[in-house]
């Protein structure tokens, strides 16, 4: 990917390289409350000795990092170990005197105006930062803050009806950066504080002009912008030079006709388009069509890979923008993936770059479905051996689903016989105008099931639905059934009751054969952390849980809590968000079990009941799966949602699907799919459709019993499934398909015998 400087970021502004923070690295998250609250409550204290909780090996590999960001925060802010600088203060917090808390508070404030954050979400950063400096006299942090305040001010000027206040207040920001009376020498006494102050006065200079002259600039503002920049920097020289001022001076005294004439087509940030990201994608696929059109093949593949970096970098911008109603949007994003994957598969390389292509297209509809890119950041980094490490037990299967235009891709990656360390990859390919009414028949027949009705069986074609999407993959395989399906479906598949279908014609449903794994991210997992087959947890699991009233969902939860001594229950009118949240936080637990109603939804990611009518949403199970962390604590083993419904909101079949990608009922289940890579937990069970009261409790309180036993997770519900089935009453896949486990799979006791029912 091209380099990722503020030109993508703020264009309206200026086109400036102060912001990229040197090396290219993958977008960091946007703040949002979650984040703040867990770091305003981390009061734990390192310096000065600290406690016994305190390590001396991070102390100083924390304060080694926080050196080395105060001589170079306007040109490499690479946070090291860390994944960005979010985790990096909620991992070093404890170690950082106040200085080093607002050194590190502001680059992450810089990465959050670099991704086009929203105002509220700087703040979250923003009104740390400000605590932090009415305590310690930071001249040049302050001076910092409030040129990123402006510049937050004229982002959100581009999209306001009435422009005008917001670019007042970004002037008025710009203004009390220059208006400083004192000269750095007299407020700072360290270079790299007086350098803060001159670099952030050069910009403010800069910035300033160019929000009163948004299109043309006379040259006599020209001129006097380039005077009031250079002499801040006068004397910086490299310095100046490595922050990206003297290069912004430069770009900003040329005409820009000529700039736009000299742009190149091998440099995809100069390609001459209008300023916003939006409108930029708008542009570039016009680009791209002109380019596919007159076969200049190297160009198109070149705007190609920024046009899906731009979408990368702007999702959740575009997903907003989308769910306010351009529907030219999604148009535009769909054609960027659709001839990305077909460049991809023509590729030599073609098994790397068209999971890529599919990764990126899942990662954009995950964010589409939350409207929140939190699933992408420090709390789950990438892992991308993942993947080889699952595929090194016999018998594994990895199978990516992505629908690209009017096709559905299934791409299959096993492991080579007699070896662990190469795959093999297959593709089938097939119009998915002859899988979708398959998929429909499923999705009328588990969602139209009345009170006191029988589910209507499958068709012999609905039955057959996997069989159509794989074609003749397993035959090239030279195995029939996998003992485990690892299965990452993109919006269009996630609905697919995989443990309901046969892998060939006559064979038995995968509920009886294979151990079915739903995976959110090929390349974010969450994966085991070690080979499968060992237990992630000794001894016996922590169990919290919570239940409605309702006799089925609280006998439920009380028949788990019996397996396991100190287990912690909330029922009936205890079962409150804020008392889970309490007891989360000051307990250690591994499994959080909610036996409650709860449906996806595309308006607030989640629906969930507690007592008293209240309703919460994805935010709130988010904040929830967090406290379990708080203090240091591990990620959660698992997050069931034995719910009536947790994975379809309103919509179903065509008529939800005529109302665009990723609305309706496509991408409702990917939001349940999706609920441990956005929480944090390792992993989650959920249900594809509004399940049976009735055959819900037993499930679950076998799938516990085969857990306790030292089954993994999805060899417990398999095994539960199978027993659920086996009731008279309760053979068909309504019952018992719809159950799916989702992310890390591995056992949660040791050790790991997993013998059923135990």
């Amino acid at each position: 990917m091209g380099m990722r400087v503020l030109r993508q970021a703020v264009p309206a502004l200026l086109c400036l390289t102060a912001l990229a923070g040197g090396e290219s690295r993958a977008a960091t998250p946007c703040p949002d409350d979650t984040w703040r609250e867990t770091y305003v409550y981390n009061a734990a204290e390192c310096r000065n000795g600290g406690g016994p909780s305190c390590s001396p090996d991070l102390d100083a590999r924390c304060l080694e990092r926080i050196g080395r960001l105060r001589t170079t925060l306007w040109t490499e802010r690479d946070p090291g170990e860390w994944p960005s600088w979010l985790a990096f203060l909620q991992a070093c917090k404890p170690y950082l005197d106040t200085r080093g808390k607002a050194v590190a508070l502001t680059a992450a404030l810089f990465d959050a105006a670099a991704n086009r954050c929203s105002y509220a979400s700087q703040r979250q950063v923003g009104s740390i930062l400000d605590g932090q400096m009415s305590r310690l006299d930071v001249p040049d942090v302050k001076s910092i803050r409030d040129l990123l305040a402006g510049m937050s001010h004229a982002r959100q000027a581009e999209w306001a009806e009435r422009p005008e206040e917001l670019r007042r207040k970004a002037g008025a920001e710009f203004g009390k950066v220059l208006h400083k009376a004192a000269a750095p020498e007299t407020l700072c006494d360290a270079a790299d504080c007086r350098n803060n102050l001159r670099i952030s006065r050069a910009y403010a200079c800069l910035y300033r002009a160019r929000l009163d002259h948004p299109g043309r600039m006379p040259p006599e503002r020209v001129r006097e912008a380039e005077a009031c920049a250079a002499a801040h920097i006068r004397g910086l020289g490299a310095v100046a030079e490595a922050a990206g001022v003297t290069d912004a001076i430069r770009r900003l005294t040329v005409p820009d006709e000529v700039r736009a004439s000299t742009a190149s087509v091998a440099d995809p940030v100069n390609v001459g388009l209008p300023g916003d990201p939006i409108r930029q994608l708008e542009a570039l696929v016009g680009q791209i069509r002109s380019a596919a059109a007159a076969e200049r093949d190297d160009e198109t593949a070149r705007l190609l890979r920024y046009a899906r970096d731009m979408v990368a970098r702007n999702r959740l911008a575009i997903a907003r923008h989308e769910h306010e109603g351009r529907s030219w949007l999604s148009a535009a994003v769909e054609e960027v993936f659709e001839r990305s994957f077909a460049n991809a598969v023509a590729a030599a390389d073609w098994p790397d770059r068209v999971a890529d292509v599919a990764e990126d297209r899942r990662r954009f509809e995950i964010v589409r479905f939350f409207q929140s890119d939190c699933g992408f950041d420090g709390e789950r980094t990438r892992d991308p051996e993942g993947p080889a490490r699952a595929l090194r037990e016999p018998g594994t299967w990895i199978m990516v689903v992505s629908r690209i235009g009017n096709s559905v891709h299934a791409i299959v990656l096993a492991s080579s016989p007699g070896s662990d360390s190469k795959r093999v990859v297959e593709r089938h390919t097939a119009a998915e105008a002859e899988l979708r009414p398959l998929l429909d028949d499923w999705r009328r027949i588990t969602t139209s099931v009345k009170h006191g009705q029988s589910p209507k069986p499958p068709s012999a074609d609905a039955q057959r639905l996997l069989q159509r999407l794989v074609g003749d993959i397993p035959q090239r395989l030279g195995q029939k059934v996998p003992a485990r399906f690892i299965i990452v479906p993109d919006a269009w598949a996630a609905g697919i009751p995989f443990a309901a279908l046969p892998l060939r014609e006559g064979g038995d449903v995968l509920a009886r054969t294979t151990d079915i794994v739903m995976m959110p991210s090929l390349e974010y997992g969450p994966w085991p952390a070690e080979a499968p087959g060992g237990a992630t947890a000794p001894g016996a699991p922590r169990i919290l849980a919570g239940a409605l009233a309702e006799e089925a969902m609280a006998n439920e939860v009380r028949d788990i809590a019996a397996m396991f001594p100190g287990a912690t229950m909330f029922l009936g009118d205890r079962f409150r968000l804020e008392a889970l949240l309490d007891a989360g936080a000051r307990q250690p637990v591994d499994v959080l079990h909610l036996a409650t109603h709860a449906a996806f939804t595309r308006d607030d990611g989640a629906s969930v009941s507690f007592a008293g009518g209240a309703l919460g949403n994805a935010s709130d199970i988010d904040r929830l799966v967090r406290a379990t962390r708080r203090g240091g604590k591990p990620s959660l083993a698992l997050l069931t949602m034995s719910a009536c419904e947790t994975g379809v909101g309103s919509g179903t079949g065509s008529d939800a699907q005529s109302a665009g990608p990723g609305v309706g009922a496509d991408g409702q289940e990917l939001g349940m799919l999706s609920m441990a890579l956005r929480t944090g937990a390792r992993a989650s069970v959920g249900t594809l459709w509004q399940v049976h009261s009735a055959s819900t409790g037993p499930l679950m309180r076998e799938f516990y019993a085969n857990l306790k036993a030292g089954c993994d997770k999805a060899a417990a519900l398999r095994l539960a499934q199978r027993a659920v089935s086996a009731h008279p009453g309760w053979s068909h896949p309504y019952y018992w398909a719809g159950f799916v486990v989702s992310g890390d799979w591995s056992s949660i006791t040791a050790p790991a015998s997993c013998k059923a029912g135990g």
